[in-house]
């Protein structure tokens, strides 16, 4: 999506020049592009982080770049999706650093009503490690959207990695989807309530299961015109 908005930017010492605020919003991340949905799993007082990466380039003042809205994938076992109650709570952090102990995140908390999103059946693989202790390999999942135009700040983010986190509350156990064991640990933060850890102290270059999630960003340049 493209919105173009006119400004008056200062050319040398004595001229204007017209130019316009570009304003891109693009699909940044898409964990269906780089794996497949291996498992579903909720953790009580848990946060797990992903680390990605933008090559921002050079930004003139009032330019810049936000993440604007988070998807992650929901999931709720399919016997249980008629009685299951509207309010677990799930949290999306969004840290401006690579590091999540270095800064403070941006929140978004939403508690998650069946209605309000769209649920569509599925099977979980047969060798699935949580579906394989509850039998729960039937489940109902959802693209559930958070949105941060109002926390991040139009003037953006500084840091070329940044880091996106779901963040469950001590009492919210709901599901939700992770990818197959093939993914970088070195760009993989789990809190199990004691603090972050960074999986590849752990574990191999490529064996973590990363949430399911789909980022969009927002850039904002000057340019003779809008594309």
């Amino acid at each position: 999506m493209l919105r173009s908005f006119v400004a008056l930017m200062l050319v040398g010492c004595s001229e204007y020049d017209i130019k316009q605020l570009c304003v891109d919003t693009r699909n940044a991340f898409d964990v269906e592009e780089v794996s497949v949905l291996q498992d579903a799993a909720g953790y009580a007082g848990a946060r797990d982080a992903i680390v990605m990466e933008f090559d921002s380039g050079d930004f003139a003042p009032d330019e810049g770049w936000r993440v604007v809205s988070v998807e992650v994938l929901a999931m709720i076992p399919s016997w249980l999706f008629d009685i299951y109650g509207d309010d677990a709570n799930l949290a999306i952090e969004v840290y401006d650093a690579a590091d999540p102990n270095s800064t403070t995140p941006w929140v978004v908390n939403q508690t998650i009503r069946k209605a309000d999103w769209e649920w569509r059946e599925l099977t979980l693989p047969f060798d699935s490690a949580t579906a394989g202790q509850t039998g729960d390999f039937d489940q109902m999942s959802a693209w559930v959207k958070y949105d941060f135009m109002a926390q991040i700040p139009e003037e953006g983010m500084t840091s070329d990695q940044y880091l996106v986190s779901v963040a469950w509350d001590d009492f919210s156990t709901i599901g939700v989807g992770y990818s197959n064991f093939n993914l970088a640990c070195d760009k993989n933060w789990t809190d199990w309530g004691t603090g972050f850890t960074l999986n590849s102290t752990t574990a191999g270059a490529n064996e973590c299961s990363w949430p399911m999630f789909r980022l969009e960003l927002e850039t904002r340049r000057y340019a003779d015109s809008c594309d």
